[in-house]
């Protein structure tokens, strides 16, 4: 719980709420449009709201309707293609097309009778269409062609027995530098004489490998591996192995920047638990903005102004980068969520803020100097549509919801991930 109305200083004016991640050279056109001095507020999308003018919908329901059906003749690779990249047969301007339509039904949730009463500004499209992922992790597990030691992604279900490990060579967003080291690392294990790990308690060795670029080409890959019963005489001899490839064998083409290796018995094991340990290569790469996407590098325009009025109230477990940029502009900065290595010493909201309670919309509403307030949201069809009610619906005293409520003036579609149904949703709400 955020004790968070003691907290908010009345002299601000303005707010911006963001769960999206933007490169902020990117959102020029927005807030040239918007026209803001503003706070920033970054947020995750919060509690999950329904269609007052409608039915309930089970969640049984949704996901029924959410699975994938696929043609008989379908390969398994457009079968892939069609759960990761879901949009990957249109056009880019299709696909725009495609997402507009989408949040503008969205929007129409917001106002009286189902009719937009606010103007929604044509999408955004990324300036970067293919390969725009900075990280894959890719798993081990049979193919198609039945081999265990295929790098891949998923394609099935696991309780219907029909899982099958696909490689993901023909996915748009996915750089090509994530599929050589797939490939290489696939290479590598059919070479081993270790079993990989399909499942934790039948044994085997080698697990996933997850691949990180940066925005300058930079690339670090992280091996996973399932000791089992091995000394740690032969564990080191395997990860020597592994190490030796990379450096100075066939899966040197790969020009890996850093490799780790981590001995895991479990799916999720921290590095407190089992350190990563560097093969070779620099211990991090480093990237500018790391909150940012890759999709959104081009461009070079302001993101926003500050004035010395302007307070910095960070709701997000990744936005560190966005405070520490926005730091030499702001008057005050207070963040929430767990401390890190950023590096920046910020004074922390108590509570855990996944998802956004709904004290922080009451705070919101009980300050009567905010005027206008901007909001980020990557699922704006899902969990941000109750805060969006919330802001805009009249005083309601049982719901502790007062001061007078906001209205949608603007909303711009942002597409920051091409070939997926994937949108965020800029919305400017004033009093």
């Amino acid at each position: 719980r955020v004790e968070l109305e003691s907290q908010l200083p009345v002299r601000f004016f303005e707010i911006f709420i963001g769960g999206g991640l933007f490169y902020p050279q990117d959102l020029v056109v927005i807030f040239t449009a918007l026209n803001p001095t503003c706070l920033s507020f970054s947020s995750k999308d919060t509690i999950a709201a329904v269609r007052a003018t409608h039915q309930p919908v089970k969640k049984r329901q949704r996901k029924r309707d959410r699975r994938p059906t696929w043609a008989a003749d379908l390969s398994w690779e457009d079968r892939l293609a069609s759960v990761v990249t879901p949009l990957w047969r249109l056009t880019y301007d299709e696909q725009l097309e495609v997402k507009q339509k989408h949040q503008e039904k969205i929007l129409e949730q917001l106002c009286e009778g189902g009719k937009i009463t606010f103007p929604v500004l044509p999408i955004l499209p990324s300036p970067v269409r293919d390969g725009y992922r900075n990280k894959s992790t890719f798993s081990v597990n049979r193919g198609v062609d039945g081999n265990p030691k295929t790098v891949g992604f998923y394609v099935g279900k696991g309780k219907d027995g029909n899982i099958v490990c696909v490689n993901g060579d023909h996915l748009p967003n996915m750089p090509e530098k994530h599929k050589q080291v797939a490939r290489r690392y696939q290479e590598f294990i059919r070479r081993s004489s270790l079993q990989p790990c399909l499942l934790l308690h039948d044994g085997g060795h080698w697990r996933e490998v997850t691949v990180r670029t940066d925005a300058a080409g930079n690339t670090m890959a992280i091996v996973y591996f399932h000791p089992q019963g091995l000394s740690r005489e032969e564990v080191a001899a395997h990860r020597e192995d592994l190490a030796e490839f990379f450096a100075n064998g066939a899966g040197s083409a790969c020009e890996l920047d850093s490799l780790y290796f981590q001995e895991s018995a479990m799916t999720r094991c921290t590095r407190e638990d089992s350190p990563y340990q560097l093969l070779f290569g620099h211990t991090h790469i480093y990237e500018q903005r790391g909150i940012f996407k890759k999709s959104c590098k081009e461009s070079s325009s302001e993101y926003i102004s500050f004035d010395s009025l302007n307070i910095l109230v960070g709701f997000c477990h990744s936005g560190g980068p966005l405070h520490c940029s926005s730091a030499s502009h702001l008057s005050s900065i207070t963040t929430s969520g767990e401390p890190n290595d950023a590096g920046l010493q910020l004074p922390h909201l108590s509570g855990r803020i996944l998802p956004v309670h709904h004290r922080v919309i009451r705070a919101l509403r009980s300050q009567p100097a905010i005027r206008r307030l901007v909001y980020v949201s990557c699922k704006s069809e899902g969990e941000a549509m109750r805060n969006f009610r919330e802001l805009c619906c009249a005083p309601d005293p049982k719901r502790k919801l007062q001061g007078d409520a906001f209205s949608p003036s603007l909303a711009v579609p942002v597409d920051m991930f091409p070939h997926t149904e994937h949108c965020e949703l800029v919305i400017l709400f004033e009093r």
